[in-house]
C-alpha cells in the first residue's frame, strides 16, 4: 500500500512541479511494484499439481508474467519518452527540494521492504530475486535524491531531464531483460552445472554411458532433468528412486525423468558385455 502511495505522490508532484524525473521515477516504481506483485500472486498457483486441461500445472506462469510486465514497461516508455524529450529541449524550473524528498522517501521504503524480505525468507528463488530488485530500486532512488540535491543547491535545471533519461534507461533495461529469449523460452538452468551432473551420473553403479542429458528451468524455483542411461541390468525401479532422490539432494533438481537402456551382449565388443 505504501508503494502505491509513493507512486501516486511522485506522479502528482511530477505533474505539479513539471518534473520529468519524478514522473519517470513514478513509472519505474509502478513497473517494479507491478512486477513484484504479479510474481507474488503467481507463486501459489505454480505449486499446484497439474491435471485436466493443464497436465503440467502452471509452471510457465512466471514466464507469462514476465512477458506481460515487459509489455507494460514498453507502453510506459512510450508514454514517458515524449515528455522527457520535451524537457531536454526546453528545460524549465523544477523544485529540487520536492524531488529530493520524494526520492528519499522511496529510498527508505525500498530499503525497509528489502530488509524485511531478507529477514522473513531464505535467500533463494523468488525471495532472493525480490529483495535484489528492491535493493536496486533503493540505489536508483538514491541517485534521484542526489540529483534533487543538485537541483536545489546548484540550480542545474537540466539535471531533471538527465535524471529522467537515466530512469527511462533503467526501465528499458528491465523490460529487455524480461523479453529476452532465455527467459521466455525454456531456458537452461543457470544454477546447475551440466558437466558436474554428467560426471555424477557416470559415477553411479553400473552406468556406462550418459545420453540425451537435458536440464532446464521449469520456473524460478524448480529444475527438471531428462536423461538416457546405458546401464547393466539390475533392479531398475530401486535405482531410479535412488537416483531421483540423489539428484534432488545434490543439485536441487526437483523433477527428473530417467530412461534406462540395458547393455546387450555383442561378440564384436571387447570383453563381451551384458
Amino acid at each position: 500500500m505504501l508503494h502505491v502511495f509513493l507512486v501516486l505522490a511522485e506522479a502528482g508532484a511530477g505533474a505539479w512541479v513539471n518534473s520529468a524525473a519524478l514522473l519517470a521515477d513514478a513509472g519505474r516504481n509502478l513497473g517494479s511494484g507491478a512486477g513484484l506483485g504479479l510474481a507474488w500472486w503467481c507463486g501459489r498457483p505454480v505449486l499446484r499439481p497439474g491435471r485436466g486441461r493443464y497436465p503440467y500445472g502452471f509452471n510457465r506462469l512466471p514466464f507469462q508474467v514476465s512477458l506481460y510486465t515487459a509489455l507494460g514497461l514498453c507502453a510506459l516508455l512510450g508514454f514517458l519518452l515524449p515528455a522527457t524529450v520535451d524537457h531536454l529541449r526546453h528545460p524549465q524550473p523544477v523544485n529540487g527540494l520536492l524531488v529530493g524528498l520524494l526520492a528519499g522517501a522511496g529510498l527508505l521504503l525500498h530499503t525497509a521492504t528489502a530488509t524485511l524480505l531478507v529477514r522473513g525468507q531464505q535467500p533463494r528463488g523468488n525471495g532472493r530475486r525480490g529483495y535484489q530488485y528492491l535493493f536496486t530500486d533503493a540505489l536508483v532512488s538514491l541517485g534521484v535524491m542526489l540529483g534533487g540535491a543538485l537541483l536545489y543547491f546548484a540550480g542545474w535545471q537540466r539535471v531533471d531531464a538527465f535524471l529522467a533519461v537515466g530512469l527511462l534507461g533503467v526501465i528499458a533495461f528491465g523490460g529487455w531483460g524480461l523479453l529476452s529469449p532465455g527467459r521466455l523460452l525454456r531456458p537452461r538452468a543457470l544454477d546447475v552445472n551440466t558437466e558436474e551432473v554428467r560426471a555424477f551420473l557416470l559415477g553411479q553403479p553400473g552406468v556406462r554411458e550418459v545420453n540425451k542429458l537435458r536440464i532446464w528451468a521449469i520456473n524460478p524455483l524448480d529444475t527438471a532433468l531428462s536423461v538416457h542411461l546405458v546401464r547393466a541390468r539390475g533392479d531398475d525401479s530401486a535405482f531410479k528412486e535412488y537416483l531421483q532422490e540423489a539428484l534432488r539432494q545434490e543439485f536441487n533438481i526437483s523433477q527428473s525423468t530417467v530412461q534406462l537402456e540395458h547393455e546387450t551382449y555383442s561378440p564384436d565388443s571387447p570383453g563381451g558385455g551384458y
